[in-house]
Formats: structure tokens, sequence, C-alpha cells
């Protein structure tokens, strides 16, 4: 692979990242580092592709390695600082991004990834900042307008995160945060079967998308009681993490504990019976209702068809 094919190469990469298609996106990545290993950009752009399927450490690797290649590459510093967010590290993640902003104050992915480090630290109004910055730079990033779009759906601004999202679809239609964005406004208006449409899209282009896939899951939530109940106990007890599902749990389980030790020292038989139902009855359903929702998303799955050039 000559330098002309490499370059084709990085730039269908980083236009696959650009719309959310980063299986595709690797891929071309592979070529370029097969013939080149030491590509300080390849490597920097396979480590955004790693966080975005969640090998954070993987994804440290590559941003390391970009470093090593060329210490100057912005490229590399942006993804590593992303990388640092990953690991909860958000005070080193802002030092590389100021490194890239102190040699190009205009560059828009550096705008981008403070927004990220603003978000983490639990500051909207300075992620807002960041990324109007960012807008004024580039008026058709769709990265940044699907940011603001969603900033704009979580505080409940739903006629502005439609507008953006129309913007960001307009210039890009197969843009797969954008589909999904499309998706959850369509859901929160009530209207299923566009949303359902939305995320089945954004699946046939990238088939492994969080947010799509976790879109599809809230449809089929909606659509039933039974499985929608735990759906939305399953991403209640996961937000934080392993360690605080885990303390939720047990701290669920002493409490039934302690509930039914109390009511067999007063003597309350029957409640203690019902009690040790209710728990059982909970511990089933959490049993059996995962399997249940896993074999109805999959048959809904079933009906998304890859595209050609996945």
């Amino acid at each position: 692979m000559d330098f002309d094919h490499n370059t084709l190469a990085l730039s269908r990469a980083q236009h696959l990242i650009d719309l959310g298609q980063v299986g595709p996106a690797i891929e071309q990545l592979r070529q370029v580092l097969a013939q080149d290993p030491d590509h300080a950009t390849a490597h920097a752009l396979l480590a955004s592709c790693l966080l975005v399927q969640k090998r954070h450490h993987a994804a440290l690797h590559e941003a390391g390695l970009a470093l090593t290649l060329e210490p100057e590459n912005n490229d590399a510093h942006l993804v590593m600082a992303r990388c640092q967010l990953a690991h909860r590290r958000p005070g080193k993640a802002r030092a590389h991004v100021e490194q890239v902003l102190s040699l190009e104050p205009g560059h828009v992915g550096a705008w981008y990834v403070l927004s990220l480090v603003a978000e983490f630290q639990g500051k909207p109004g300075e992620q807002l900042q960041h990324l109007q910055r960012a807008l004024e730079l580039d008026p058709e990033n769709v990265g940044v307008l699907i940011a603001l779009a969603g900033l704009a759906f979580d505080r409940r601004a739903f006629d502005e995160a439609g507008r953006l999202t129309l913007e960001a679809l307009g210039l890009e239609p197969e843009y797969v945060d954008a589909l999904v964005m499309a998706g959850r406004l369509a859901l929160h208006r009530g209207d299923v079967k566009d949303a359902r449409e939305h995320a089945l899209w954004a699946l046939q282009i990238d088939p492994s998308d969080a947010g799509a896939l976790a879109l599809l899951a809230s449809i089929k939530a909606r659509q039933s009681l039974f499985l929608g109940l735990w759906w939305r106990f399953s991403m209640w007890i996961g937000v934080g993490g392993v360690a605080r599902a885990t303390a939720l749990l047990l701290g669920m389980y002493v409490l039934f504990r302690l509930s039914e030790i109390t009511l067999d020292l007063q003597g309350q038989t029957q409640a203690r019976t019902v009690l040790s139902f209710v728990w059982l009855g909970f511990v089933v359903y959490t049993w059996v209702a995962p399997s249940l929702f896993q074999r109805a998303l999959k048959k809904e799955l079933e009906s998304v068809r890859l595209r050609s050039d996945f």
C-alpha cells in the first residue's frame, strides 16, 4: 500500500468515524497499520474507535503509541484527552486539550473535547459555551450540532433539539448519533413507530452502536409493561457502575432480611410470609425478565439488514 492509498484509507476512516461507523473505520485503519505500523495518526484514530467500543485500556495504549511516535500530533493529544476522561482523570484530559489550543486556538475538535471535560465535571454551562465556540468555528459540524441537541434535550428544550437534529441530518443523513437523537425525540412525542424506524436505520449503518441499541431497548420497554419495568430498574441500578449496582443489590437484600427478622420477632407470621413471596417474585422476575427482553430485542434486530460496505 503506497502513500496515496494510505492517505485515502485514512481519509475514509476519518469520514466513517465522523458518521459514527467505527466498525468499517477500524478495517481501514488496520490496512494502514499493516503497511506502516508507525503511523501516528492511524494509531490515534484507532484509539478513537476503541473508545467508542468501550475498550478503554486498548484505546489508552494506542493513544500512547501515537504520542510516542509524534509528540506534537493534535489528534493524538485529543484522543489521549478522551482516554484520560474514560479513566476518570479530567485534569490530565484538560491538560492535553489546552496544549492543542495553545498552538491552534481555532481547533474545533479541541473545543469539542473540552466540552466533554466540562460535561464530566458536571458543568453544563461551561459545556454549552465550549460547544457554541466550536459551532462558531465550524457551523456545519454535525457532531457539535448533535451534542448541542443532546444538551437541549436534557433541559427539555425539545423544539431546539429537533431543529438542531434536523440540521445535522440535512448535512449527514446517515450520521448515527443524529438518527438516534431523532429517534429519542420521536419516542418522547409518543411516536413509537418513527422512533423504531430511526433506531433500525442507525443499526443498519452500525449494528454495534450503543446509543441505537439503547434506543431500541427503550422502545421495546415502552411496548411492554412487564419488560419495561425491568428495563427501567436495570437502567437505574446500572447508573454509576458495577460497585454502585453491587452495593444497591446487597442493600436491598439486607433490608429484606432485616424486615423479615423484625416481622418474625413481632409475631407477624402472615406478613412475613407475604414479604417472602414478594421477594421471591422479585428474584424470579429479575432472573426471567432479562432473557425475555433479550429474546424480544434479538427478534427485533433480525429485521436489520447490514449495509453492503459494513
